[in-house]
């Protein structure tokens, strides 16, 4: 296995973690949980693309940045949606 993807899974870990707490600590609010999760995101896909040994850098770079936004875009809501299913507003 590859040492960065070893250390992605222990950072997924670490996040999972740190929403656990934050949850406990009634911390976790429904925007805090989208940017983590698609900052995380993110960083795995930048990571995983990164690493690839035949990746040309002047493309990379523009795929990596369309990536980063269409993540951002389409996965804060969607990470937002998540939040939602999880853990439903409570009502009065």
């Amino acid at each position: 296995m590859d040492t960065l993807f070893v250390v992605n899974m222990i950072g997924l870990f670490g996040i999972c973690i740190y929403f656990a707490l934050m949850r406990r600590a009634n911390q976790l609010t429904e925007n805090r949980f989208a940017l983590l999760s698609v900052a995380y995101l993110s960083y795995f896909l930048v990571s995983s693309i990164g690493s690839m040994p035949d990746a040309d850098p002047e493309t990379s770079i523009e795929f990596i940045f369309i990536l980063i936004v269409l993540t951002w875009v389409i996965g804060y809501p969607v990470a937002r949606w998540i939040y939602r299913q999880f853990f439903p507003p409570k009502e009065l």
